[in-house]
């Protein structure tokens, strides 16, 4: 689990240098364009640009059920 973590915490910290380099999120339904996903292993993690920000929407392990938010 520690390896997972350590794969997702650096994916993390590249996002202040590069916000706009993953897709845009689907499952979003008022994704202006803001709300961004990567996939770590089988995890899904969501996020937001909001101006300086950048929030941590969702993490969910890709064999969960997709829920639009």
């Amino acid at each position: 689990m520690r390896i997972v973590r350590d794969a997702i915490m650096d994916r993390v910290k590249q996002l202040p240098m590069h916000p706009f380099m993953y897709e845009h999120d689907q499952l979003c339904d008022l994704n202006d364009g803001s709300v961004r996903f990567f996939t770590v292993y089988h995890y899904r993690i969501s996020y937001q640009i909001a101006g300086k920000l950048i929030l941590i929407i969702r993490v969910r392990h890709t064999s969960r059920e997709p829920l639009e938010y």
